[in-house]
């Protein structure tokens, strides 16, 4: 197993949040039910204020989702 993925599987949720938080995303929603993270995009917009909530992160897979008009996913 690669380093990283040895980085990315020991984050919780708990870790994301912070992390997303130093990076600008102060605000999340999220559904324990369905297992995701919802954020502002930050990955559109220089300040998290001026994003839409369309940031998803899902806790199965530990990806990201931008469901703007680009839809990429990161990890």
């Amino acid at each position: 197993m690669l380093e990283y993925e040895k980085i990315k599987e020991s984050l919780t949720i708990n870790d994301i949040i912070r992390i997303m938080d130093f990076l600008g995303a102060k605000e999340y929603q999220r559904n324990e039910f369905k297992g995701f993270l919802i954020f502002k995009t930050i990955c559109h917009n220089v300040e998290a204020d001026n994003g839409s909530f369309k940031l998803y992160y899902y806790e199965e897979n530990q990806k990201f989702v931008c469901y703007t008009d680009c839809s990429k996913s990161y990890d």
